[in-house]
């Protein structure tokens, strides 16, 4: 099994929103070359004037000179907002393989703890089950990710102790794990400045990182989880509310059909391994 039902729809908006991030530039890139082409006079002129046909325009009101300055200030705010928001669907999807897992693999000790970070929730699963959670770095990115967030939408005008001390404790390892293998370029763990100003190739590699942990962290999720319990759950998903008169040419459909889902996530399911529960859930009388 090397995937787990959540990862793709949370990728999926992570994705959408990245587009928008480049949508976002290509738009400014547009605005740019237009304001190229007019004349020192035209760029004195206030943007109600300039662009008159435009009815946001007046919401603006700025000599066409500043938009520039403008436009940076806006670039700013809306990276930070895309960014916060990609990390918040990552934090979402971190709490629904919590509960997957926790079920699937029916691990009674310990429930999700709204005061504690996502990544400590997860750990804290393996942990107090006696199991070991291997891919450390997945979890420290994130713990800097939040931090960087929290620096934003708490609207710090200087970094916090607790992010300064997490990037002095893991901001070299991040940097060797994320840099020397040439994920990223831009970002710089270490930096204990500007941490407000979300730079365009910075959130790009932002983003990068988000959907890298998601993969990275749901593949291990599906290496530990219970593959004969997942099974059950596929047969559950597919018919637990069926109630069919139970015959062999049903049982054989059901069985192909349950296989071929298991691919999907990376199970090489047998008929053996199936069998059970094709044959005990979904049918009249059973």
């Amino acid at each position: 099994m090397n995937k787990t039902p959540y990862q793709k729809p949370y990728l999926t908006r992570i994705e959408a929103l990245n587009d928008q991030l480049w949508y976002f530039l290509f738009a400014n890139e547009e605005l740019n070359s237009g304001l190229s082409r007019f004349s020192p006079k035209v760029m004195e002129y206030f943007t109600t004037d300039l662009f008159y046909s435009n009815k946001f325009s007046s919401r603006i009101h700025v000599k066409a000179k500043d938009l520039k300055t403008h436009q940076a200030k806006n670039q700013q705010l809306t990276f930070g907002a895309y960014f916060s928001n990609a990390y918040e669907i990552s934090i979402n999807y971190i709490r629904d393989i919590f509960e997957l897992l926790k079920e699937n693999n029916s691990l009674a000790i310990y429930q999700w703890n709204i005061s504690d970070a996502a990544e400590s929730n997860l750990l804290n699963l393996f942990t107090k089950n006696g199991l070991t959670f291997s891919p450390q770095y997945i979890l420290d990115t994130l713990s800097y990710l939040r931090h960087r967030r929290n620096h934003f939408t708490h609207i710090h005008t200087h970094p916090n102790t607790r992010l300064l001390a997490y990037i002095a404790a893991h901001g070299a390892g991040l940097a060797t794990k994320w840099k020397s293998s040439g994920v990223v370029s831009h970002v710089d763990f270490l930096s204990q400045n500007n941490l407000n100003n979300f730079e365009v190739e910075e959130t790009i590699e932002f983003f990068k990182l988000l959907r890298i942990c998601i993969e990275e962290l749901d593949a291990y999720i599906a290496s530990v989880m219970d593959e004969s319990a997942f099974i059950h759950r596929l047969v559950v998903e597919q018919y637990g509310d069926k109630k069919a008169r139970k015959n062999s040419i049903i049982v054989a459909q059901r069985l192909t059909a349950i296989i071929n889902l298991a691919k999907k996530y990376g199970i090489s399911a047998t008929e053996a391994q199936c069998a059970i529960p094709v044959n005990t859930i979904g049918f009249k009388g059973v």
